[in-house]
């Protein structure tokens, strides 16, 4: 890449690229080759750089970093590690002299991304004059309000930040989806935008990566939008006689050629493909010794030929590298030895004993939970292909899941990543973790029928949707009664999309109005009868969901709470009217539900005002927009509680853990919080007017612009709480400790700050008028200059004033004040 001609940052990445094994040899032995640090492939996202980021610290003493990448792909900042396809990455570079498409074939695991990423990109930026740019056809977009994968919107958004490089993020987003829809229509046509990129950059050629373009074939299910955007590539890149600066470089699994050659266009361009062999003996040694020779650690000897012996075929090589990564992580100061290989299983049980390590964290239930998760990142395997990789937008996991997710990206089994449109994604790291990890493979095969039960559904209601919604396409009899419970019984596990929830609904209220028109006399009396009887069977039912909640299997207790929380959204008028004709709707009001376990149970809107929750454990649970006033919650656990725009007036929470809570914009005014622990929630935009909050935790937590006018904070523990623009009037603070909390902003108009440790607080801005202050602790002396409407009077009844650089006029003021009749006692403080 020219110096001069680099733009702006990349957009957030769309996904990571193909895993892998490495390759040949290098063109370098040492650690000095130089990768130009400001090399920028436009849409790229390197998961292994996330991965160490995230994960906690693994070094070794000596600090060497880890030549072995895993199941992540080799990037361009590990090609000094990337050894094996040197003849290879030649090839591909002449290609790129004579040729503007270059597909490249490859089994599962065999290198396709490394060897563009770390093979050929970084020998390209070294000659000059290139730009890079990636994508995956497989991004999720928006279409027609449904999100699905959207090819067009993938090469959008790979060619955005080229032609508009002095846009933000948020533009070039924006830009993305709109190219999309004009480079679909035809409205724009792709050569013009290729002219406009070689306008910005004259002096440049363009490498456009389109890596795991299987994709196309297996999370982009309309056959139409396939050919019609292989037509596009196929005429603008694939011409012979064109003299276009692009040059396309594709990665395809080879266990997709039979999809690709079923269109004709796309065969006849396909011949000229280059093909990823499996390695030899020799190259597979290089893959394994050199890594390491680079860093000074050698084999122990016999070690790598055991190693090679062990690697039995191509889609192998993921595991290699994966055995090569855990070898590292145990090898003895500069020596990776016999035993720690023999220990670990080998070559194959190296992945499978770090899986299995991971999922021996978890409970039972928990794993089950974790099964649930890695069930939902894939896509049933077909009879031509097995089982594939599918991301899944993280909001569409609940809160409980997605502390699962967080831990699984940790260890390296799935990478998190924000997609084009900047929702949080989560996928399985490789498609190896599906074929060889045996629990893995375990649970596909236990789930095989309910994977492929959801595919159906979502394909059969993506052709209703194509075909206009009509009511010939719509559910009946066994199909309907299929869906409904396929639904209702699993929706958790496998969640359904929008299209297929709005599918199902249409079929119900069409079943319903045909059995109206053809059975109206019937059902009338029928309903009357129903009218009668339903009352006693919905009483039975909600002492039934009751007794589940108290005393209940985890597994039935979220169907439960959803069947008494459902239908009371009515409003009070018609509370009465709805239960005769839609069931349940019978609240969780003055519940009680004292010990319960409800943990990462779905409360959310419920009606529990009132109830009594004492010492239940709710950890996790969904409380958005929930009413919980009067409720007792005292000695709860309501740790990792997403209380969002939640009401808890008058609620008692004392002796409640509230750890990490989230309490955005909820209301807490007169909340008994007594004796809680609230360290690292968040109460940002809080109503805790005249709360009491005696001996309270609140270490590190934050309350952000909350309302505490009146609140009763006596002896509490504000550590490192952030108070920023808080209101603190009339708050009594007394011998409160404010150690390193943020107070810049906040008014504390009236309020009792008497004895108030305030050591390193961060006081900028904060409104002290008519605030008590004896005794108080003075000593951060550079920051009560900042403090507004502080008077002399105030100061003098403070300790450790002395010390404090006030400005000369306020300095003045004070010296001529005179002392308190009642001097403040300022022992505690020496």
């Amino acid at each position: 890449m020219s110096q001069d001609t680099e733009p702006n940052q990349p957009l957030h990445q769309q996904a990571i690229g193909d895993t892998s094994a490495s390759g040949e040899e290098h063109p370098t032995t040492d650690l000095d080759l130089q990768i130009d640090q400001r090399l920028i492939i436009y849409n790229y996202y390197n998961p292994s750089q996330t991965q160490s980021a995230s994960s906690p610290s693994r070094e070794e003493p000596d600090r060497l970093p880890c030549p072995y990448r895993g199941l992540f792909h080799f990037g361009p900042k590990d090609a000094q590690f990337f050894f094996g396809r040197q003849h290879f990455i030649d090839q591909l570079y002449e290609a790129t002299q004579t040729r503007n498409f270059i597909p490249i074939l490859g089994t599962s695991g065999s290198g396709k991304s490394s060897v563009v990423l770390a093979g050929l990109v970084p020998k390209l930026q070294q000659e000059g004059g290139w730009q890079f740019t990636y994508f995956r056809p497989g991004a999720m977009g928006n279409k027609d309000q449904h999100k699905s994968a959207d090819p067009w919107f993938a090469l959008a958004q790979a060619l955005v930040p080229l032609y508009t490089p002095n846009w933000n993020q948020t533009q070039q987003i924006k830009q993305s989806h709109q190219l999309a829809d004009w480079l679909r229509s035809g409205e724009v046509l792709l050569p013009d935008v290729m002219g406009q990129i070689s306008d910005c950059y004259p002096q440049s050629r363009l490498l456009l990566i389109a890596d795991q373009f299987e994709e196309l074939y297996t999370l982009c299910e309309d056959e139409a939008t396939r050919r019609q955007f292989l037509d596009l590539l196929i005429d603008t890149i694939c011409d012979r006689e064109s003299d276009s600066p692009l040059v396309l470089v594709l990665t395809m699994g080879i266990d997709f050629l039979a999809h690709a050659l079923s269109y004709p266009r796309f065969a006849q361009v396909l011949h000229s493909d280059m093909k990823l062999a499996a390695m030899s003996e020799r190259q597979l040694r290089e893959v394994i010794e050199k890594p390491a020779q680079q860093l000074g650690v050698e084999f122990e000897p016999d070690l790598v030929a055991s190693i090679l012996d062990d690697i039995e075929e191509p889609g192998n090589l993921s595991l290699l590298e994966e055995a090569l990564t855990q070898l590292w992580k145990q090898r003895q100061g500069k020596q990776i030895n016999f035993v720690a290989y023999q220990k670990m299983g080998g070559v194959k049980g190296a992945l499978t004993r770090h899986a299995d390590g991971v999922l021996s964290q978890w409970t039972l239930e928990e794993k089950q939970q974790v099964r649930s998760i890695l069930m939902r990142l894939v896509n049933p395997g077909e009879e031509t292909r097995g089982e594939t990789r599918r991301p899944v937008i993280q909001r569409e996991l609940s809160g409980y899941h997605r502390k699962f997710v967080t831990t699984l990206a940790a260890e390296g089994l799935v990478v998190t990543y924000k997609d084009g449109r900047g929702e949080e994604t989560v996928e399985i790291v490789h498609e190896a973790l599906i074929r060889y990890w045996g629990q893995f493979r375990t649970w596909v095969n236990e789930n095989r029928e309910r994977m492929g039960m959801a595919g159906q559904l979502e394909r059969a209601a993506k052709e209703w949707d194509k075909r206009g919604r009509s009511e010939d396409d719509l559910l009946q009899g066994r199909r309907l009664r299929e869906g409904k419970k396929f639904a209702a019984e699993y929706g958790d596990d496998y969640p359904l999309s929008e299209r297929v929830t709005e599918w199902i609904q249409a079929s119900v209220r069409q079943r319903w109005r045909n059995r109206f028109k053809l059975g109206w006399l019937v059902v009338i009396p029928m309903a009357m009868i129903w009218a009668i009887a339903e009352p006693r069977i919905r009483a039975s039912r909600i002492e039934q969901a009751y007794n589940i909640l108290e005393s209940g299997s985890w597994a039935e207790k979220p169907k439960a709470a959803r069947y008494l929380a459902s239908g009371c959204r009515w409003p009070d008028r018609l509370v009465n009217l709805m239960p005769l004709l839609f069931g349940n709707c019978e609240s969780l009001r003055e519940a009680n539900l004292s010990g319960a376990n409800l943990s990462g149970i779905n409360l959310r809107d419920a009606n529990l005002s009132q109830a009594n929750l004492s010492g239940a454990n709710l950890s996790g649970s969904n409380l958005i927009d929930s009413t919980l006033s009067g409720a007792n919650l005292s000695g709860s656990n309501l740790s990792q509680v997403d209380l969002t725009q939640a009401t808890l007036s008058g609620a008692t929470l004392s002796g409640a853990d509230l750890s990490a809570a989230t309490l955005v914009d909820s209301t807490l005014s007169g909340a008994d919080l007594s004796g809680a622990y609230l360290s690292q929630a968040n109460l940002s935009q809080a109503n805790l007017i005249e709360a009491n909050l005696i001996d309270t935790n609140l270490i590190n937590t934050n309350l952000n612009g909350a309302n505490l006018s009146g609140a009763n904070l006596i002896e509490v523990n504000l550590w490192g709480a952030n108070l920023s623009r808080a209101n603190l009037s009339r708050t009594n603070l007394s011998q409160a400790t404010l150690w390193q909390a943020s107070l810049s902003g906040a008014t504390l108009w009236g309020a009792d700050l008497s004895e108030t440790d305030f050591s390193g607080a961060d006081l900028g801005g904060a409104d002290f008028r008519d605030a008590y202050l004896r005794g108080a602790d003075f000593r951060a002396e550079e920051k009560w200059g900042q403090v507004k409407h502080l008077t002399p009077e105030q100061v003098k009844l403070a300790c450790g004033w002395q010390d404090v650089q006030f400005d000369p006029e306020f300095l003045q003021a004070l010296n001529e004040s005179g002392d308190p009749q009642e001097p403040p006692d300022c022992s505690r403080w020496e």
